[in-house]
């Protein structure tokens, strides 16, 4: 528990006037030495068993709260890209934060959210791009097809990340992961898919299925593109997943059109994610 205090002006608390908590960003433990402030879009928050607001960062938010309250936050995620779509990220752990208030008083956090353990945690499909060869297999049509390559020339986390690039001769693209895995398809199990991307081509992404009755995929009809900015999207899967054949196995594929343009697709630190 995060235990914070501040000593301000006496105020007559009959006015009944709040404290403040700015949370101007917050980041992601993503392992033991690497953070990143992408993808935290919002913060969640609690006081005890009343739910406070949704806050997009950054943020003052006001709390009038006892002068011992116990204030919970939860990091937030805009799913599938899009703000009207937010959701407290299931698989980030909540901060409890331990308020001794005073009205107007201000108290400054940049949380850091960390992931539940491993040991509740499944990971059907990682591509970190650090292996000698690619997770992900390219599956482009023939005829102008753009390949994915290793890259070290830019990188969001360690030695090297997946590129794309597109040009008149190279404008199709198309990569499926080499395995398909089971993904829980009962109980509306929640399953994300994680991409850390920088493009100027636009993408999107979705899932293969195979199954003893027929072969398919689903996918929203989403496309992204960051500017060359490194961005993580979350993808939500569950309905995509509900959608298919009882007992499929899933792959996970990423497709992008250059229609002729040069440009470039950046991938790194691709994964699924689900609770076992």
């Amino acid at each position: 528990m995060l235990l914070l205090g501040c000593a301000c002006e006496f105020i007559n608390p009959e006015e009944s006037l709040p404290a403040y908590l700015h949370i101007a960003d917050a980041q992601i433990q993503l392992d033991k030495q690497f953070y990143s402030k992408l993808g935290v879009k919002d913060v969640w928050l609690e006081n005890g068993n009343a739910f406070v607001g949704v806050y997009q960062l950054p943020a003052s938010i006001p709390l009038f709260v006892e002068e011992k309250s116990n204030i919970i936050i939860r990091g937030g995620v805009f799913l599938n890209g899009l703000s009207a779509q937010r959701r407290a990220y299931p698989f980030w752990q909540p901060l409890s934060l331990g308020l001794e208030t005073q009205p107007l008083d201000t108290f400054r956090l940049s949380p850091t959210f960390s992931y539940f353990p491993d040991s509740l945690l499944r990971f059907p499909f990682i591509e970190s791009f650090e292996g000698a060869s690619l997770k992900l297999v390219n599956n482009s049509p023939a005829g102008q097809a753009a390949r994915l390559q290793l890259t070290r020339n830019t990188v969001f986390q360690g030695r090297a990340s997946g590129h794309v690039r597109f040009d008149a001769q190279a404008s199709s693209f198309e990569a499926v992961s080499g395995d398909f895995f089971a993904l829980p398809q009962e109980n509306g199990a929640e399953v994300y898919a994680e991409i850390t991307y920088s493009n100027d081509i636009p993408f999107s992404a979705g899932l293969k299925f195979a199954s003893a009755l027929e072969t398919g995929e689903r996918a929203e009809p989403i496309f992204f593109n960051s500017g060359l900015q490194w961005q993580t999207i979350y993808l939500y899967l569950t309905p995509l997943i509900q959608t298919a054949p009882a007992g499929s196995a899933f792959g996970l594929f990423i497709r992008a059109e250059g229609e002729g343009k040069t440009g470039d697709l950046f991938l790194d630190n691709i994964r699924l994610i689900h609770f076992k």
